[in-house]
């Protein structure tokens, strides 16, 4: 997915007014929606979409606008809008709703583990569990800071920067099941913050969110041929 945080960080910047435009105040404008939008739809390619599909022309949009929709129901539609992308993925990666497989032999399904800002948002990270039909588990450790601790390891590796076998360090990456910590001042920097919490889908409205889905994933297809993507 080309653009997921973005999409939230556009629509607080223009929806919300200065002042009251916090992550949690957007949190609670989109929770005062019903779940659904009542119909309002969006297409989150505000960059264009590298996957399950690949158009740089890509846009987003909002579909099924009527004068009874209102910033609540637009911001809503923007974090359901991510949420129907990523059971795009999933699907794409033959992902089994409800109860992926990470290779858990014991009966229990672990969950996806969800990672990034997102995770912080209660609100979000529900409303992606119900549209993917996933059930999610943000990991207790700084979530906003996963993408640059991968890129840091990178960089780490490329320049040979951990000694022998060129391997991190137990504690670099929390919950890495290590002991042999070489760092006592890394391992409490980067030791869990949060703990972990389980989200499962909400089967009432996660229904909704499949006929919701079916609409939702011919949308592109159809501005494409229309030629939406030749306006930018």
């Amino acid at each position: 997915m080309t653009t997921a945080g973005g999409n939230v960080e556009w629509a607080r910047r223009t929806f919300l007014d200065s002042g009251c435009n916090a992550v949690t105040d957007f949190d609670a404008l989109a929770n005062a929606a019903p779940s659904g939008s009542d119909g309002v739809l969006f297409l989150p390619h505000l960059n264009g979409e590298r996957s399950p599909f690949a158009d740089p022309t890509a846009r987003g949009a909002f579909i099924n606008l009527s004068p009874a929709s209102t910033k609540k129901h637009l911001c809503r539609s923007v974090l359901e809008g991510v949420g129907y992308h990523y059971r795009g993925l999933f699907d794409a990666l033959e992902v089994p709703m409800d109860s992926p497989d990470f290779g858990e032999t014991n009966g229990a399904s672990p969950g996806v583990p969800f990672l990034g800002g997102g995770a912080n948002s209660a609100v979000w990270t529900q409303v992606i569990a119900d549209c993917a039909r996933q059930k999610l588990v943000t990991v207790g450790s700084d979530a906003s800071l996963v993408a640059a601790r991968g890129c840091s390891a990178g960089a780490f590796v490329y320049l040979n920067l951990w000694g022998a076998g060129n391997k991190a360090p137990a504690g670099y990456f929390p919950f890495d099941g290590g002991n042999d910590v070489s760092d006592a001042s890394i391992t409490q920097d980067l030791s869990p913050k949060k703990e972990s919490k389980v989200f499962l889908p909400n089967q009432s409205a996660a229904a909704g969110h499949d006929a919701a889905y079916l609409v939702w994933a011919r949308l592109h297809k159809a501005l494409a041929e229309a030629g939406a993507g030749e306006l930018v």
